[in-house]
């Protein structure tokens, strides 16, 4: 049973679990809980990466890169840091939105930012703080103006006048919904 993990609102039953069956297990809050392991499912992977290889591992990374890009718009590149310690940096790519204007159709867009952070964890293998670099607002400005450009002279895929050809960029829609600028080729002039 050592290799099996449970995950449970019922503190009897992980009380079971941990002492008669000698199984990891993880309490999730529940309404009647005063204990518990977790409070937000996003730290799930996290925590059950810890158990299987509390060093770290690919298991740590794979954990982390979703954590990064569900709660902080962030595709995480690379990794950096000891193998056992609580902070870990991290280099990636920071999504913010750069359109101002609300009747704009690229009022929501994000573009893409290039960004150094750190994730540090706590000793369950939680994730407990992350702090990414954010873009300057010089940076924001510049973006922001590269996107109208790229839609006034329809190289944003739907967007402004079409010439066949012409388009280098798509606006992707992520599994939360967020519209992202992307690059889909370059072109010689």
């Amino acid at each position: 049973m050592k290799e099996c993990l449970f995950i449970t609102e019922n503190q009897d039953h992980i009380r079971v679990a941990r002492t008669a069956l000698r199984m990891s297990a993880l309490q999730f809050r529940s309404s009647a809980s005063t204990t518990f392991d977790f409070d937000d499912w996003l730290q799930a992977p996290a925590m059950v990466a810890h158990l299987i290889d509390a060093a770290g591992g690919s298991n740590a990374e794979v954990a982390i890169r979703d954590h990064l890009s569900h709660s902080h718009d962030f595709d995480l590149q690379a990794v950096e840091g000891p193998e056992r310690g609580a902070t870990t940096t991290v280099r990636g790519t920071l999504w913010r939105p750069v359109g101002k204007s609300a009747g704009d159709e690229l009022a929501d867009v994000r573009a893409p930012f290039s960004v150094e952070g750190e994730v540090t964890r706590g000793p369950a293998g939680q994730i407990r703080a992350v702090r990414l670099a954010e873009p300057t607002s010089t940076d924001v400005t510049e973006a922001a103006s590269l996107v109208r450009s790229l839609a006034r002279h329809g190289q944003i895929r739907g967007s402004g006048p079409q010439r066949a050809g012409a388009a280098t960029h798509d606006i992707e829609t992520d599994d939360q919904g967020r519209r992202k600028l992307v690059r889909k080729r370059f072109r010689a002039i």
